[in-house]
Parts: C-alpha cells; sequence; structure tokens
C-alpha cells in the first residue's frame, strides 16, 4: 500500500524525501518506480523485446508471372535491369519501368524501417524493461 492507502502503482513515487523547513514538513515526491526502473534499463536491449511499429512495407507483385508473358522488349530492358545497365529514366517499356519504380521505392522504404526499428529498440526500450519488472512485482501499471 502507498502512504495515500490504495496499492501502490508505478506512478507512484519510489524515493520520496521528507525534510523540514522553517518549521514545515515538505515532501518531494521524486521519480516514479516506473522512471526509476526505466533509468536502469540494461543499455542494450533483451532479445525478447520487439518495438511497437508500423506494418513492414510489403513489396510490390511482379506484374507478370513469367517471362513468357513479356514482350520482347519487355524482356531485354528486365534483362538490362537484372545487370544494371539501365536506369529507370532510360526505360521505355511501361510495365518494366513500373514495377521497377516501384521496387526502388519499396526498398527505400523496407530500408527507413529497418532503421526506425533499430531507433526504437533503443527508444522504447527502457519502459519496456520497467514493466516487466513491475509486473514481475505485482505492481499496478
Amino acid at each position: 500500500m502507498s502512504t495515500t492507502g490504495r496499492p501502490y502503482t508505478a506512478n507512484d513515487p519510489a524515493f520520496p524525501s521528507v525534510f523540514e523547513h522553517d518549521g514545515q514538513r515538505h515532501i518531494i515526491p521524486g521519480v516514479s518506480a516506473a522512471t526509476y526502473l526505466a533509468a536502469h534499463a540494461p543499455a542494450e536491449p533483451q532479445p525478447w523485446f520487439e518495438p511497437v511499429m508500423p506494418k513492414h512495407p510489403t513489396r510490390p507483385v511482379r506484374p507478370w508471372s513469367s517471362a513468357s508473358e513479356l514482350t520482347d522488349a519487355e524482356r531485354c530492358e528486365e534483362a538490362d535491369l537484372d545487370s544494371f545497365s539501365i536506369t529507370a529514366d532510360e526505360m521505355k517499356e511501361p510495365r518494366v519501368r513500373d514495377y521497377y519504380v516501384a521496387m526502388q521505392a519499396w526498398e527505400e522504404a523496407r530500408q527507413d524501417w529497418a532503421r526506425e526499428q533499430t531507433k526504437q529498440r533503443y527508444v522504447q526500450w527502457p519502459l519496456a524493461w520497467a514493466r516487466e519488472i513491475l509486473k514481475t512485482l505485482e505492481i499496478d501499471q
């Protein structure tokens, strides 16, 4: 129980300080248990921790299922793409160019998502650690 008579919660002060000054009693609440635990979380996130993230970008679907569905010109451009001897600006076949542009956008979004996930692992980790400790101690969060 906290000093207020209700169950202790993660937001209650972990280390309140009481002092007297000029004949009056003063209470400095201090940090909450959750804040204290978060500040003392291990620097490296544990393997079990996964940050809350938006859904991973979806890879574009190739608009043809086999090379036999492509015209000769489209097959040539696709081969040039695979060998990196052509850029999207040089492409003349709309289906191949649109797919290539979509793949470039997806790859950029995928890399951005991966960078954000790495960042969020460290940003979200301390409070996740604190919540797990509080759960173990059976303290209302």
